[in-house]
């Protein structure tokens, strides 16, 4: 069984977080270890966003780290923009100069084999360390519905790496989790690791960038990456069974991590799960092959169903991170047009110019086609900023 604690955490204070990191004793190394601190840095987003791992939790970490001897490396690598770029965007800039860290080396890497996938490059710094702390942020993601420890290593792939996966899984949602499962067991089996989620301020609705924050009050903390998931779900209130990555990942991890103990810190009482009410799901559409579609029917088919990016163009400020996460080469910016154009023939519904985008300019919207034969739905998917749900559920005291 694998333990795993939820502290009761209202509020981005370093010193108050670092205390109770210390306090449940599962963040620690020792003097001359070499610790990667690896957060979420999708891209150059502010903290108040949500999107990242706040600065808070990370500068805490790595005080602990540091005050005990280590050499610590932070670092994750940003879709579509550098990681100088994003750091300073999501205030770790202050800490890599105040505090001496190193950053991660994304030009060395490393191809490794996993259990599905054979060539899967990483960060070869990664796999040199003595340990990683692994800094996720508590979200709904678009394509895996959260993104918690597991999904949090994908950061590991290099660059635009990560775009060459969302391509060759083709969207598929199976085979992405296969994928993940694989970096997480390869990185894991190899290094030892430990797993804060920040959930003090977590995001709700359409993310992993376009979700609204929500107030949780917690922090999670694990020695294990399957359990830490599976913990959190409950906490959130998500069926852990629904989580696509877990059934693949359960496959590859120990026995021993599938049973999860909770420890509860800093609550007034013993809390009922789960401890979030009301929390915003990502609704999440089929990019399968409806039955009443025969196969050759749905090769014609298929870009007139499944949902499609679009963009709002008085939002777009033409900064091209789409046109440059995107491996199909399905968004162009023709001429003098300022905004992007997709390719619908080639899209292959990743979605990743949604999530990267940094002004929310680009929405998933359900074709004319879909809509006549699903009366009702509206035209686009929903975003949590579209509604109240979820505003007065607020964690557990």
């Amino acid at each position: 069984m694998s333990l795993v604690h939820v502290i009761k955490q209202d509020a981005y204070d370093t010193a108050t977080i670092r205390r109770k990191l210390e306090d449940c004793g599962v963040v620690a190394c020792s003097r001359g270890d070499r610790v990667l601190l690896k957060p979420n840095m999708l891209g150059a987003f502010r903290p108040e966003k949500a999107v990242t791992t706040h600065p808070a939790v990370v500068e805490a970490v790595a005080g602990i780290c540091v005050d005990s001897g280590a050499e610590v490396i932070l670092g994750d690598s940003p879709g579509a923009v550098s990681m100088e770029k994003a750091m300073a965007a999501c205030g770790y800039e202050p800490l890599v100069k105040h505090m001496g860290l190193q950053t991660l080396d994304l030009s060395r890497t490393v191809t490794v084999a996993g259990t599905h996938f054979r060539d899967i490059r990483l960060a070869a710094q990664a796999l040199e360390c003595d340990c990683i702390v692994n800094l996720p942020k508590v979200k709904t993601h678009g394509q895996m519905l959260l993104t918690l420890a597991l999904k949090n290593l994908f950061g590991l792939v290099p660059g635009l790496g990560k775009a060459h996966w969302h391509l060759r899984t083709g969207g598929d949602q199976a085979q992405f989790a296969r994928l993940l499962a694989d970096i997480a067991h390869t990185v894991l089996s190899r290094v030892r690791s430990v797993h804060v989620a920040d959930g003090v301020v977590s995001m709700e609705g359409r993310g992993p960038s376009s979700g609204r924050p929500r107030q949780t009050s917690f922090l999670a903390v694990s020695g294990s990456a399957l359990a830490l998931d599976t913990a959190v779900c409950s906490l959130l209130g998500f069926p852990a069974g629904d989580l696509p990555v877990l059934e693949p990942a359960g496959r590859l991890f120990p026995e021993e991590e599938h049973s999860v103990e909770l420890r509860f810190a800093g609550f007034d009482r013993e809390p009922t799960l789960p401890v979030v009410g009301n929390f915003r799901f990502i609704e999440v559409e089929s990019l399968g092959r409806p039955l009443l579609f025969p196969p050759f029917l749905w090769r014609l088919l298929r870009s007139w169903w499944v949902p499609m990016p679009k963009v709002a163009r008085d939002k777009c400020v033409s900064c091209r991170q789409c046109a440059r996460i995107c491996a199909a080469e399905a968004i162009s910016f023709a001429g003098e047009v300022p905004y992007p154009v997709f390719d619908q023939a080639k899209c292959i519904r990743c979605y990743c110019c949604e999530e990267i985008c940094p002004e929310n300019a680009i929405t998933v919207v359900r074709p004319l086609f879909r809509r006549l034969f699903q009366p009702g739905r509206p035209k686009s998917v929903p975003r949590a900023d579209e509604n109240n749900a979820g505003e007065n559920g607020q964690a557990q005291q």
